[in-house]
């Protein structure tokens, strides 16, 4: 081969490069055309992201420049179930199909608001969109959050490098980019949703339940100690108490149903004394605690554990499971036959309103990289325990004594007892319509008041002229009126009234007074000062035990007639009004009421068929009776169920404090009684009985 060969071969074999090197150089895909033709206004994903529904899944990826580790959450929907689950924990259920809207209905409506075309490598680290990879070098600087929804086949739907905001004072303005593309678009969108945090994609209250459904509190205090030996794992058991409270719900207050202490490993019940009292307090936090408790973590269960904590012989074998239950701080205890699971930390149980009893057993506590560092941004030292997480297993289980069986009507079989039961029937209904007894009084122990004495008519003793001797006072005798229904008879050889008349000055009534008949006159001879007869006077009784009414009239005086005048009623008259002359007593029947009237006895044929419809009655109101409980205990039995299946794989965490919360000691349950508070009602020093209002209330009166 000549020289002019050789330099046309390497003419040739120069040109190829230069031409290959044209075709695979770096092509911009800035370009208008080349992008395309997208714009400001310009939906960023178009056709790709616009139907949300396709979405099977969501991955959301951030780099932590400073613990220079990825952080990446992603949420799949099961194409078995249909359900949306967690691979990052453990596919944990999650509760994504709200969350999953609000994140992928902003990509389907992103609008570019501004282009920068020109943008390079160098511009991604200033505007923050570096692919967020784990090929990142340490110190690289600018990495943004990745996020990609794919449909159920894997295809992308969208994908976007979200990185910083334009400007801090406008919310929600960030520069945005799409993987494997350079130019930087600015965009209008809402992050909150692309939360990598676990909490926020799952149902975050462990056991869903309100803190006024729980009735019943039961705590088992007892701590597990394991150490190793040659020969093993060995554990060793300490009780401290158990106790069940329950709430009354009529009172609103606590009370002990049964409290057990241990003196050398046995139970010895316990009572209360006298300055020790129940905090109710601390019960009222625990449920409180209940209802707000979050699942902070979860780690899956090992396999061969039954819903219920009871282990069977495969996992016993299971080293590896034997393992996963020390660690997380649960001993396998074997009684008999069965084996069951204890917890390090005690349990607590809880029962609802509906009979519904949850079991919580408190395992080991874990210290997390955060419980490491304990100062905040400030500087300040914050509690570790709010750090520090705690495994917990739960169960569920009925409890029937919240379902008693209802009292049923018992069926009459006969004549007989349909007879019995209307007779109690109206022994009962007789009882419930009787009036309630009257108050007995209390018998008179003070003698009822002597009537005042009334001063006796001055009668004038006849003398000779008719003019009373001077000094001469009328007889004790005649100083005591007649009894008004026993008119004194005149004697024949006394006086007649109009011969012998008293010596008291004249009334000033008229002539017509004067013709009055004489119990007028008597009466018109009191002093014009006497006050009215008293109750006893108006009962002719009297005035003092050792007086009695004299029957004797002055020597010369007789009544003009043995009747008192029709013009004026005798004072007993006066005294009590006459009854009608057709007044009768209250229980007498009118003359003419006719006796009630008696039904005529029901015939063997008709209380056969009344028979027949009670029979039929009582056993459907038995019947409703026994199906609204049967009811009720369907209903629990099939939320029992439904608890189970949801904690039957998990182990959960949750953080310290709630722990502390929910597992009472002794001494955080029973304490000293309180010192009512100085001044209150009842309190020493506020004066009065106890539970008196203190001095000087005011009820509101100005």
């Amino acid at each position: 081969m000549n020289e002019t060969q050789k330099t046309g071969i390497f003419a040739a074999i120069a040109a190829a490069a230069v031409l290959l090197a044209f075709v695979t150089r770096p092509v911009s895909v800035t370009k208008q055309d080349e992008k395309g033709g997208l714009s400001a206004g310009d939906l960023l994903f178009k056709e790709d992201a616009s139907d949300v529904t396709k979405a099977s899944s969501l991955k959301i990826t951030k780099f932590d420049e400073n613990k220079l580790s990825m952080d990446s959450f992603e949420i799949v929907r099961d194409k078995a179930n249909g359900l949306w689950k967690i691979p990052s924990e453990f596919d944990y259920p999650a509760d994504a199909e709200e969350q999953l809207k609000n994140a992928t209905t902003p990509l389907a409506d992103l609008k570019i608001l501004s282009i920068n075309e020109d943008a390079s490598r160098d511009d991604h680290t200033l505007y923050g969109v570096i692919e967020p990879t784990d090929k990142l070098e340490a110190g690289v600087t600018g990495v943004g959050m990745l996020v990609s929804v794919a449909d159920s086949t894997g295809k992308s739907m969208a994908s976007l490098i979200v990185g910083k905001k334009v400007d801090k004072a406008q919310e929600n303005m960030y520069y945005v980019r799409i993987p494997n593309q350079d130019p930087v678009y600015t965009v209008e969108l809402d992050t909150t949703a692309f939360d990598t945090n676990f909490k926020k994609w799952i149902k975050p209250d462990l056991l869903q339940v309100k803190s006024f459904d729980i009735a019943g509190i039961g705590i088992r205090d007892y701590q597990i100690e394991q150490r190793q030996t040659p020969q093993g794992i060995q554990a060793s058991m300490s009780r401290t108490m158990e106790a069940d409270l329950s709430y009354e719900t009529s009172t609103s207050k606590w009370q002990i149903d049964k409290l057990v202490g241990f003196e050398a490993g046995q139970p010895v019940e316990v009572k209360l004394s006298e300055e020790e009292e129940l905090k109710s307090d601390k019960l009222n936090t625990l449920r409180t605690a209940a209802q707000s408790l979050q699942i902070v973590g979860v780690r899956p269960k090992p396999k061969g554990l039954a819903t219920d904590l009871k282990a069977d012989k495969a996992l016993l074998d299971n080293q590896e499971s034997m393992v996963s239950l020390l660690e997380q701080g649960f001993i396998p205890h074997t009684v008999g036959d069965a084996t069951e699971i204890l917890a390090v930390a005690g349990e607590t149980l809880l029962t609802t309103q509906d009979g519904v009893r949850y079991a919580l057993r408190f395992g080991e506590g874990r210290i997390t990289s955060a419980a490491l560092d304990t100062s905040d941004a400030d500087g300040k030292k914050e509690d570790a325990d709010s750090k520090r997480e705690r495994y917990l297993l739960v169960t569920a289980s009925l409890d029937e004594s919240r379902f008693p069986p209802p009292e049923l009507q018992a069926v009459p079989e006969t004549i007989e007892d349909l007879k019995k039961m209307d007779a109690e029937q109206a022994a009962a209904e007789a009882a419930r319509n009787a009036p309630p007894p009257a108050p007995t009084a209390p018998p008179a122990t003070t003698p009822a008041p002597e009537a005042p004495a009334t001063p006796a008519p001055e009668t004038a003793k006849p003398t000779e002229g008719d003019k009373p001797a001077e000094g001469d006072k009328p007889a004790a005798d005649s100083a005591k009126p007649a009894e008004p229904d026993k008119p004194a008879e005149p004697k024949p050889d006394e006086a007649k009234p109009e011969e012998a008349k008293p010596a008291e000055p004249k009334s000033e009534a008229s002539d017509s007074d004067e013709a009055g008949n004489s119990c007028d006159a008597l009466e018109s001879a009191e002093p014009a000062a006497q006050e009215p007869a008293s109750p006893a006077a108006d009962k002719q009784e009297p005035a003092n035990a050792d007086a009695k009414p004299a029957d004797a009239k002055p020597a010369d005086d007789k009544p003009a007639d043995d009747k008192p005048a029709d013009d004026k009623p005798a004072k007993d008259e006066q005294a009590a009004p006459a009854k009608p002359a057709d007044a009768q007593p209250a229980d007498a029947k009118p003359a003419d009421a006719k006796p009630a009237e008696q039904k005529p006895a029901a015939t063997d044929e008709e209380l056969k068929d009344r028979l027949s419809v009670v029979q039929g009655d009582i056993t459907k109101s038995n019947q409703r009776l026994i199906d609204a409980r049967n009811e009720k205990l369907n209903a629990a039995r099939k939320k029992v169920q439904e608890l189970n299946a949801r904690f039957a794989d998990w182990y959960y965490l949750i953080d310290e404090a709630s722990f502390k919360q929910l597992m009472l000691k002794r001494d955080e349950l029973i304490g000293p009684k309180s010192a009512p508070t100085p001044g209150a009602p009842g309190a020493p020093g506020a004066g009065g009985f106890p539970g008196a209002l203190p001095p000087n209330f005011n009820f509101g009166n100005p």
